[in-house]
């Protein structure tokens, strides 16, 4: 019978052999990303972490939890500075495994002692890849296993991985940056390595190059430009799109397509220009310039990227294209510009549905039927998420509107890094605390931790029509929801509303790091966690 991953019938033996496609009395994969992914899977296909917890720390001499994490600790520094060679205890540990291989993965619960083998490995692994995936410093030495560590992280083709021998079709191993400090998941056993055991999104890597913020000022803060472009969404900007021949043919005739056309003026760059100027004169510099889904067009986004990098900043823009109604799909992306690489694109990956409560919210009626459903027209084909690594604090993902709602592909990615921060670009009405955006945040900022931004136009907050008896809230284009910290501080996690000002173009993001203890499931503790308070939201008015 060809037993997989995920069948619980299968011997310990049988999945090793399966991942490393060799037997498994070879003894220890030589690194350590393969070991995790191997053990790590184990323990979360047989539930057995839960059980293992039961009496731990498991070794003899290690009865305080920590002496155990600063024996574990030191394991990991010899594997790291000579990761060809496995260390001894990773020999002994594996050489259990292999007493133990005809247990199978259902049966593994009953097994104290193999479980606590698997968990100990994936501890002494996942200290000894202690910084992998964040951008270089000055100060920060260059070896051999960090170089060898990106080699692996940066392949485009494929997707990222930090494994060797395990192929990336059975599973990923990547680096993690928040561990969940509610509940008891497999997430929760790991500070530095995150398990991926689907394959349906590819996932990619990007590792910021060295630029003049890396001075240690620049590795503590954040300021975030925000440009809530366009400023006026009109109706006639959608409008309904003819299916390709091959389309629609298993769908209703309740069903069709729409599409949505950017203005094409090129007053944007101008006032891009401006705004980082004048928000210069707010704060000492500008790390990054944030644009809303679809905002730009790519003549646009190419000019505005000359501005932005020019200015020593990261951009993140919404793009996109309309459709050609019965000849081509339209395009809905965000463009990624950092300093020194070329532009990295991530493709929607859900389509928009307006409905006729929708079509009525923003005025819709004169374009779209409301007794029909209508999908935006663009081409899902393509599902890869990008990680932006900027520096040792800061990894990012960015979302496009349905992607921040629909769990599915991308929400297995997003738990298992625990991005530090999650910024969603939306085409929606005003970013307050009641509406679906802080609600789906809030889930990321319990599990994995993650500080999440949501941010719409000006023009589609403004479209947005309130519903009756409520308030008129269209100045506010943005949401923040903090990531709760491990450590007590004061208002944890309640979300902050942003808004514009009269008059006003632009929002300065202002935040300063703070660092936190969290800490693993089997009790190791790590100084070098963080938590994201805002600062300042400051307006910035171009005349």
């Amino acid at each position: 019978m060809n037993q997989g991953l995920g069948d619980v019938e299968q011997t310990l033996r049988g999945h090793i052999e399966h991942l490393l496609a060799r037997d498994a009395d070879k003894g220890p994969p030589q690194w350590p990303g393969d070991v995790f992914g191997v053990c790590m899977s184990a323990l979360l296909v047989s539930g057995s972490y839960c059980q293992a917890l039961s009496s731990w720390p498991p070794r003899a001499g290690t009865e305080e939890i920590g002496r155990w994490s600063k024996l574990v600790k030191e394991i990991g520094d010899r594997w790291r500075s000579d990761w060809r060679n496995p260390p001894s205890e990773v020999t002994r540990l594996w050489e259990k495994l292999v007493r133990a291989s005809t247990v199978t993965l259902k049966d593994l619960r009953n097994d104290t002692e193999a479980a606590q083998a698997l968990l100990e490995l994936c501890a002494i692994s996942d200290e000894t890849c202690a910084g992998v995936g964040v951008p270089p410093t000055e100060s920060t030495p260059q070896d051999v296993f960090y170089f060898f560590a990106d080699s692996l992280l940066s392949n485009e083709s494929d997707g990222a991985t930090l494994c060797c021998e395990i192929h990336r079709s059975k599973l990923r191993v990547l680096p993690k940056m928040r561990t969940p400090q509610t509940g008891l998941t497999i997430r929760s056993l790991s500070h530095n390595l995150g398990l991926v055991m689907t394959n349906e999104m590819k996932p990619r890597w990007i590792t910021r190059t060295f630029s003049p913020h890396s001075s240690e000022e620049g590795e503590t803060s954040l300021n975030l430009l925000i440009v809530p472009w366009p400023p006026v969404v009109r109706p006639d900007q959608f409008f309904e799109s003819k299916a390709l021949p091959q389309e629609m043919k298993n769908m209703s005739e309740d069903f069709g397509f729409f599409s949505f056309r950017q203005d094409e003026g090129e007053e944007v760059v101008d006032l891009v220009k401006s705004l980082i100027s004048a928000a210069k004169t707010k704060v000492d510099r500008i790390d990054g310039v944030v644009l809303p889904e679809a905002a730009l067009t790519p003549k646009q986004h190419w000019a505005i990227r000359r501005e932005v990098l020019a200015a020593g900043a990261f951009l993140i823009a919404g793009g996109g294209l309309p459709s050609s109604p019965g000849l081509q799909r339209g395009e809905n992306v965000v463009h990624i510009d950092l300093l020194g690489h070329s532009t990295f694109s991530q493709h929607k990956h859900h389509r928009w549905k307006i409905e006729g409560g929708q079509i009525a919210q923003y005025g819709l009626q004169s374009q779209l039927d409301e007794n029909k459903s209508w999908w935006e027209h663009i081409d899902i084909g393509s599902r890869e998420l990008l990680f932006v690594s900027q520096s040792s604090w800061l990894v990012f993902a960015v979302l496009i509107c349905e992607d921040l709602a629909r769990p599915d592909p991308v929400g297995d990615l997003v738990r298992a890094v625990g991005p530090n921060l999650v910024i969603a670009l939306l085409m929606d009405g005003p970013q307050t605390e009641k509406r679906w955006g802080c609600r789906y945040a809030s889930v990321l900022a319990d599990d994995p931790g993650s500080s999440v931004l949501t941010i719409t136009s000006a023009g589609m907050s403004k479209l947005s029509t309130p519903r009756h008896g409520e308030k008129d809230r269209s100045a506010c284009i943005a949401l923040w929801r903090q990531a709760k910290p491990s450590t007590p501080v004061p208002h944890p996690g309640i979300p902050k509303e942003i808004d514009i000002t009269p008059g006003a173009k632009g929002v300065i993001l202002s935040r300063s790091n703070q660092y936190f203890k969290e800490w693993t499931a089997d009790g190791r503790s790590d100084a070098e966690a963080t938590g994201y308070p805002l600062l300042l939201v400051e307006p910035i008015i171009v005349p």
